[in-house]
């Protein structure tokens, strides 16, 4: 007897993303299995112990970086990712100019993937400093959790490619997305996906929508032939909104 599992490929993409919320991971290859969790990270809230921190990262930021330009800490925004060791992660907004070209630093075997030339900072004994040249204050969880943190809310830097092949056992019809967050908010139909001949689209994590997690489509194109699945996930894998297309998968027990 063959038993027909249809959603493998979403029980494990689901595990990845919210049962594994607490703990820390590098990208090592492009499998979903790998793909970035994010650990838990209180975040600040806007005390005025928090205040006081604010300016004094901007203060220290404008002494480092702001040599010779006219940079007030109100022109400056933090955004805050979490504190390890005492150190506290961030990056600076403001002020200065980044160029717009991809980078990458690995520390402690975690990539770190950059949209332009601005990197993370560390803001620790009122010094701030870059995440490279101050990833020795820190222990080699701190950076894994600190990795973690940040891949997960830019989980766009970080997307993954299919490698399946027409010798894997999977549906000749379906195709599961997962989104990329920053387009959660977006109500899709077939006709967002008609490069692909699609005719149905399932919505499988509608009740993530506005959150940092990842909603997962279920799409279903026209026809039935594993080599037209997966000339579509290339070119799924082309668009900025999906963050990993993968066949819809089947285990046949014996």
């Amino acid at each position: 007897e063959v038993l027909n599992m249809r959603r493998i490929s979403l029980l494990l993409m689901i595990t990845i993303f919210f049962c594994s919320l607490s703990s820390g991971c590098g990208i090592r290859s492009n499998s979903p299995a790998d793909t970035p969790t994010i650990p838990v990270q209180e975040q600040p809230t806007f005390s005025s112990e928090y205040a006081d921190l604010e300016l004094q990262i901007k203060q220290a930021f404008i002494k480092t970086y702001g040599e010779n330009k006219d940079i007030s800490p109100d022109d400056l925004m933090i955004r805050y990712y979490g504190e390890y060791s005492g150190a506290y992660a961030v990056f600076v907004d403001g002020g200065v100019e980044y160029e717009s070209i991809t980078g990458t630093e690995t520390i402690a075997n975690c990539e770190f993937k950059y949209p332009t030339t601005q990197t993370l900072l560390l803001f620790q004994n009122n010094t701030l400093s870059t995440l490279s040249a101050a990833a020795g204050s820190l222990s080699e969880d701190d950076i894994k959790n600190l990795h973690g943190y940040y891949a997960g809310h830019n989980l766009y830097l970080y997307k993954t490619f299919c490698e399946a092949t027409t010798n894997d056992s999977f549906s000749g019809n379906r195709i599961l997305l997962v989104i990329n967050p920053l387009y959660n908010a977006k109500e899709y139909t077939a006709a967002d996906f008609s490069e692909v001949d699609c005719v149905k689209v399932k919505d499988l994590l509608s009740n993530v929508k506005g959150t940092q997690c990842c909603r997962i489509l279920t799409l279903t194109i026209e026809g039935d032939s594993k080599e037209k699945v997966l000339d579509a996930i290339k070119l799924l894998e082309q668009r900025e909104d999906v963050f990993n297309a993968s066949p819809d998968y089947i285990l046949s027990i014996e």
